[in-house]
């Protein structure tokens, strides 16, 4: 299960004041253990600085009784930060003209691949997926694969990518059917179900 869009924020938000505070006895205890739960982050805006689309909040606790104000971030870019997904592969594919390699896969899922020397993310739908359903595959697909959620998903019309639009990550994919059919396994009746004893895996 996908953790909550903000929970990316949030981990940077504790990782960060423990270091902080990490000699200060009498703040370090604010984020030791704090969850998600424990806090509210609302506010959010965008701002121009230190970088252009970054976020600004105030993260609140009445649990542990802080109010930060002025908390500042800049979001994931979700094309080339792969460690936002769980990948169907662990080395990013070559590249062949038109994401090519994208479509030999045989599963359906995120991939990272290779664009020059940038490695990027993309979404690989099932081949026996009709037009009429695309946008709703693609999204599934992403979805599935997102370690946090995201709060809102395009797919375009007659394109071929895929917009994620949140405050802690967002970004634009691509997206394309995969060209390998699906394997069937011929209609079969397994007799009746009984426990059986594990056996060794071949």
């Amino acid at each position: 299960m996908a953790k909550a869009h903000l929970e990316l924020f949030h981990e940077r938000f504790v990782k960060f004041n423990l270091d902080r505070y990490k000699d200060d006895p009498k703040m370090l205890p604010l984020f030791q253990g704090l969850t998600l739960g424990m806090v509210s982050i609302t506010d959010i805006t965008d701002i121009s600085e230190p970088v252009e689309g970054s976020r600004r909040s105030t993260v609140t606790s009445v649990a542990r009784n802080f109010k930060g104000i002025e908390q500042d971030w800049t979001p994931a870019d979700a094309a080339t930060n792969v460690k936002l997904y769980t990948l169907g592969n662990e080395d990013p594919l070559v590249p062949i003209a038109d994401l090519e390699t994208l479509k030999e896969q045989t599963a359906v899922g995120v991939y990272s691949y290779l664009d020059g020397e940038t490695v990027k993310a993309a979404v690989v739908i099932s081949a026996e997926v009709e037009e009429a359903g695309f946008a709703a595959a693609v999204e599934t697909a992403l979805k599935a694969a997102l370690k946090y959620d995201i709060p809102e998903v395009n797919v375009p019309e007659g394109g071929t990518t895929i917009e994620l639009i949140g405050d802690t990550f967002l970004g634009t994919l691509e997206w394309v059917q995969g060209a390998a059919e699906i394997i069937v396994i011929p209609p079969t009746y397994y007799g009746q179900l009984d426990v059986e004893e594990e056996a060794p895996l071949p």
